[in-house]
């Protein structure tokens, strides 16, 4: 289970470099390794939320925070990194230009979405490429037995 603690930790520390190499940079490059190490560690943190909604069994028994620790710590993650995202729209959109936030976040849609199309498209072929073998082993099954029956009519006759 992700520990949201530690990826907000994460989050919290990739956004103080973001910020430093937001206003020292001129490269855009640079700054986005640190929005992506921002961005994984938000998606952490979600994670971290799913889990949480379903949780193992041992987690279950084991279970320590209270429910208002826990909520409460979940509100103020959410709080703090959606604070925290408006600055760094306000930084990029100041530094590079109004809309480079925007555009930004685009581009993720844009890759996100021709990232799923490549999965879907690859498990498809995985499946049609089972289906083949399936259908495959079933000729030499099929086969196998035609010869087996060949092979008896003529060792009896």
């Amino acid at each position: 289970m992700i520990d949201p603690i530690a990826a907000f930790s994460v989050a919290t520390a990739s956004y103080k470099s973001i910020k430093k190499v937001i206003n020292t940079v001129q490269e855009m490059d640079q700054i986005s390794g640190q929005l992506g190490k921002w961005y994984s560690s938000c998606a952490d943190i979600a994670r971290a939320e799913q889990q949480r909604k379903n949780p193992t069994f041992l987690e279950k028994v084991t279970q320590g925070k209270s429910i208002e620790e826990e909520a409460l710590q979940i509100l103020i993650h959410r709080k703090t990194n959606k604070e925290r995202e408006l600055e760094i729209k306000a930084m990029l959109d100041l530094r590079f230009g109004f809309g480079t936030y925007d555009e930004m976040l685009e581009m993720r849609r844009t890759i996100r979405k021709e990232r799923a199309e490549r999965e879907h498209a690859r498990d498809e072929t995985k499946r049609q490429i089972q289906n083949n073998l399936a259908i495959v082993a079933l000729i030499f099954a099929i086969s196998g037995v035609i010869v087996g029956i060949i092979y008896l009519i003529t060792q009896a006759g």
